[in-house]
């Protein structure tokens, strides 16, 4: 990294090196038998320079060569892009201890251990043989600029999930924990994973119309995705954001406040800078319900004449590599959690749904904030109690809508992939069913 910025500055462009780092063991089972064992050690790398007011880059596995690989980016930059920017310079950052030395000391024997004793312990609710995955990962991010810009972060993840496949079904319930260090799935979670297969000798199609929806912390992760394309600089420079020009006014319930918060302790998304070099910070994107901030990369700041947020990052929604050009993304999603249990909550439930899984949300118009979206695993509620799950049920609307009506926000919170986030009830949900 260093000969790649020594020469940089040599040919008088601006550059940005960023190294990725990932070493990982996993295991996974099928119907309760170990069947693969996989290690992968992945060494990423990309250049960006900015010359002549264009910026360009080139990627690879290794840096070598730092020579050739400069020249290489300064003859794409002939075509470039035009920048908008500056790459990032020196900075504090945020001191974030992400690592686990008992995470790193994991070996497959160890990954195993967890898998029988995880097994065992499932036996004692339920006779289905589990799908597991367990898994330990050690990675580094550093960044180097010709701004001075020096920075490095460590992290490791420890996760285990497990399944049980749904007869008749593509999909299956699941529960899952992931921290810095290796944590056990609680009996309590198996407990309830096994009544909640249960609830599959009964399939239900509710009644067409509008009802309350119990959207479980990942479904309702994916209803937040939709509000941070909203919230997206990149989208504000398109003119695409249905939320241009709306910094301060009320736009969800009173009862939603959302956070972008990197500085979470013990959340694996807890992240000190983003992939540009530049500092996270929490913030309140949603107070209260309104609106608050937008978060930015180098690129729309610039655009937008705005302050970059620390939210630059190699994301896309179908996946991100070293080669995806970095957007603004959020760092570590925090919904304020409310007072009442997710059981309280399905208490208070004459007629309703609980909706645990999508199928295909990813293909809705996230921006503007529409869906409609088969419900791939979820129940139906009346009088308090779970009845069934559904079947060929769909849901539909849009979130700056259903966000409006939110009755009440769980206590109960869960790491999903946006961040540490408790499960909602929205009063009224255009459902599809008979």
């Amino acid at each position: 990294m260093n000969k790649i910025i020594e020469i940089a500055k040599q040919k008088g462009v601006e550059a940005e090196v960023l190294l990725k780092e990932d070493h990982s063991t996993s295991l996974s089972y099928q119907n309760g038998r170990l069947e693969e064992v996989t290690k992968r050690n992945i060494q990423d790398f990309s250049l960006r320079i900015i010359k002549d007011s264009k910026t360009s880059a080139v990627y690879g596995s290794k840096p070598k060569n730092a020579e050739k690989l400069v020249s290489s980016a300064i003859e794409l930059s002939k075509n470039g892009s035009p920048a908008h920017f500056k790459f990032s310079d020196a900075a504090d950052v945020p001191n974030l201890k992400m690592t686990s030395g008992k995470t790193k000391k994991l070996n497959i024997k160890d990954l195993q251990e967890f898998g029988e004793d995880l097994i065992s312990r499932l036996k004692k609710f339920t006779d289905v043989e589990p799908d597991l995955g367990i898994a330990m990962d050690s990675s580094t991010t550093q960044i180097k600029t010709t701004s001075g810009a020096n920075l490095k972060n460590k992290t490791t993840t420890f996760s285990a999930s497990v399944l049980l496949k749904i007869p008749e079904s593509a999909s299956g319930i699941y529960t899952y924990v992931f921290d810095k260090k290796p944590q056990k799935i609680k009996d309590v979670e198996l407990h309830a994973l096994a009544t909640e297969y249960k609830y599959f000798k009964k399939k239900i199609i509710p009644e067409t119309g509008i009802l309350p929806v119990y959207f479980y912390p990942g479904t309702f992760s994916s209803l937040i995705y939709a509000f941070i394309c909203g919230i997206s600089g990149e989208n504000l420079v398109k003119k695409i954001s249905p939320l241009e020009n709306k910094i301060g006014e009320k736009i969800f319930s009173s009862k939603l406040t959302i956070e972008d918060n990197p500085l979470i302790s013990g959340c694996i998304h807890s992240v000190p800078f983003d992939d540009e070099g530049v500092p996270t910070t929490k913030k309140y994107l949603i107070e209260k319900g309104v609106l608050k901030s937008f978060i930015n990369d180098l690129n729309s700041a610039e655009k937008l004449k705005q302050t970059p947020t620390g939210n630059g990052f190699k994301h896309s929604m179908f996946g991100a590599s070293i080669s995806t050009p970095p957007s603004p993304f959020t760092t570590s999603i925090y919904v304020e959690p409310g007072d009442k249990k997710e059981k309280e909550i399905i208490k208070g439930i004459d007629k309703g749904l609980y909706v645990k899984q999508f199928l295909g949300f990813h293909s809705n118009d996230y921006i503007q904030g529409k869906f409609s979206v088969t419900v791939g695993i979820g129940y139906y509620i009346e009088k308090g109690k779970i009845r069934g799950a559904l079947d060929k049920t769909m849901i539909s609307g849009n979130i700056y809508d259903v966000l409006k009506n939110v009755a009440e926000i769980s206590k109960d919170v869960k790491d999903t992939h946006l961040g540490r986030i408790p499960g909602i009830l929205c009063e009224k949900v255009n459902v599809s069913g008979k």
